[in-house]
């Protein structure tokens, strides 16, 4: 499977800078804040510094501090362990963490420009559907669709990543009509976040126990339609001669 997964990320440091460790491997995180465009609202990606060469830098951050990140979408699965309020029976469950991993010449800081807001957000992704997209219409009666693409690492832990992606309106609607389990495309977007809940049942008591976590997504701009996607245009001959027909008709229905 072909691979490609960009980040460009330019926001201010949202949180604390915090040294963790995973698989005996340093690395530092801290949350990213991004003015939306056109929207209310911020975005709060979780950045991840895996490079060992940018850890003396990206430790003196501070909370404010504009920079600029360079780097690729990540997803993992970990444990949250969980105690009911109520029969204090431990229990846990899985969830899914995704990040935007820094590696080598994918950080730097910015000079602060007083009135200036620091605002990037570009993602691009090549990658191949995991299952077939969910298709359905928001509150506001929106065209919806979301799916899930598997995008292999390049390092050589033979791993892959399995980022989530949302369309909207026009887009959405070509989404559902072309993609299908096994689709490979080319996705040009941005990184969303939102916290949600998430209802966790208690094995003890039956209790519900309401978890809220950082839902972290693609929102497509555009999609490039590649390998194993649907084109009944070519399946058919006469595909767009009707839909030339249909055109013509329904503009002369319109003009009486």
């Amino acid at each position: 499977m072909a691979r490609k997964n960009i980040i460009n990320l330019t926001g201010v440091v949202g949180s604390g800078v915090t040294h963790s460790l995973r698989n005996s491997k340093d690395f530092f995180f801290f949350k990213l804040f991004l003015a939306r465009r056109k929207h209310v609202g911020t975005d709060e990606p979780i950045i991840e510094v895996l490079d060992e060469n940018l850890f003396p830098e990206v430790s003196r951050l501070s909370v404010g501090d504009a920079v600029h990140i360079e780097g690729e979408i990540r997803t993992r699965s970990a444990t949250k362990t969980l105690t009911c309020d109520r029969c204090s029976t431990l229990y846990s469950t899985s969830i899914m963490i995704t990040s935007i991993a820094v590696g080598e010449d994918g950080f730097q800081i910015l000079p602060l420009i007083k009135g200036h807001t620091f605002s990037e957000n570009h993602a691009y992704l090549l990658g191949t559907l995991v299952k077939d997209p969910q298709v359905w219409t928001t509150r506001n009666n929106i065209p919806k669709t979301k799916y899930q693409m598997a995008i292999n690492r390049k390092d050589s832990t033979g791993g892959a990543d399995y980022p989530f992606i949302s369309s909207y309106k026009r887009l959405a609607q070509e989404d559902a009509h072309r993609l299908q389990h096994g689709s490979q495309l080319f996705v040009e977007g941005a990184v969303q976040t939102s916290v949600r809940p998430r209802s966790i049942v208690c094995p003890g008591c039956g209790n519900i126990h309401t978890l809220r976590s950082l839902n972290t997504e693609i929102v497509a701009r555009s999609t490039e339609y590649l390998n194993r996607c649907r084109f009944p245009e070519n399946a058919d001959p006469n595909h767009w001669a009707l839909n030339e027909l249909s055109k013509i008709k329904n503009l002369a229905q319109e003009l009486g």
